[in-house]
């Protein structure tokens, strides 16, 4: 009977060590970090472009500037997981970067409001 009831402890002790090393990887997973330079390729059916986005990443939310053919702005966006979001007004315009986070490198969609929209590539510096 010991022996039943030491195999039955060492498997309530497996799985307990299992479950907490599941909860503190959980824990440890974090958003991406878009803090620094970003160069995008902008598509449209009216052209391209090549932004430049300088973000600042804290937690969630991000700031910084847009520089490009629409000249510069301030942005805000925020980050989840391995997905963002970047905005600012261009002339009154919003326009809206989405799209995901590989490491260095991100893709989406950019919608520039009743001016129709394209799509994006860049890659951090």
């Amino acid at each position: 009977m010991k022996s039943a009831q030491i195999k039955l402890s060492l498997k309530i002790i497996i799985m307990a060590l299992f479950l907490t090393a599941t909860l503190v990887i959980s824990a440890n997973a974090s958003d991406a970090d878009m803090t620094g330079i970003w160069n995008m390729d902008v598509t449209t059916p009216n052209g391209t472009g090549t932004p430049v986005f300088t973000l600042k990443q804290e937690g969630q939310k991000l700031s910084g500037t847009y520089k490009g053919k629409f000249g510069e702005a301030p942005v805000t966006g925020m980050v989840k997981g391995n997905t963002f979001e970047i905005n600012y007004d261009s002339s009154g315009v919003p326009i809206k970067y989405s799209g995901t986070i590989d490491g260095n490198n991100v893709m989406g969609d950019v919608d520039f409001s009743s001016y129709g929209g394209g799509s994006f590539t860049g890659e951090k510096e």
